[in-house]
């Protein structure tokens, strides 16, 4: 909010950044409402964790009793207390948050099912770069299964298309601003 542009690489002069703004975005309305920023480095770990453990519940009930949930929970907390960067938030919740609606797909193949996972390939690749493409292989791979499996992945196609849309909204502009970084050097000349 109060730095460099956000596009721009912190460092490396003159380069574009190279990271995923959806964390980045959290922090700053979140800092935006508190009112202090060092704050959000406090509070962001605490939500992480916290929203780690909601989808840790989920998953577990889905395929066990809530005993078994309940203590699924405290899995965020064996591993560490999580730190303020994307790449945690990515870890602990946006690839649980995948596989929760993967496993959900797999079981229920609707167009509901499909645009969860859809959105939630898309919220992982905003995180962090490794949520773009790994979980995106994943999908592609889990399509290139059911085809061979014989399955319909009309489903499949909608969740790809949900998630390549939400992606775009990063990598579209990423794109965008090397290219006129690269028009003007060309015009320059």
């Amino acid at each position: 909010m109060f730095g460099n542009p956000p596009f721009r690489d912190p460092t490396n002069v003159g380069e574009y950044a190279f990271y995923l703004w959806l964390y980045h975005l959290i922090v700053a309305f979140l800092g935006k409402i508190l009112g202090i920023f060092f704050v959000v480095t406090k509070v962001v770990p605490i939500l992480i964790l916290a929203l780690s453990m909601l989808v840790l519940y989920k998953i577990a009930r889905e395929n066990f009793s809530r005993e078994v949930a309940m203590v699924a929970v405290l899995i965020s907390l064996a591993l560490k207390f999580p730190e303020a960067h994307p790449r945690t938030m990515l870890s602990m919740v946006m690839i649980p948050l995948f596989y929760f609606s993967l496993f959900r797909f797999s079981r229920d193949r609707n167009i509901k099912s499909a645009i969860f996972l859809g959105i939630s390939w898309g919220l992982a690749g905003l995180t962090h770069v490794l949520g773009t493409f790994g979980a995106g292989s994943i999908l592609f791979m889990k399509t290139g299964i059911d085809k061979i499996g014989r399955v319909k992945i009309w489903y499949n196609i909608v969740a790809m298309s949900i998630g390549v849309t939400i992606l775009l909204l990063f990598w579209a502009l990423y794109y965008s601003c090397i290219m006129q970084k690269h028009l003007t050097r060309i015009r320059s000349w």
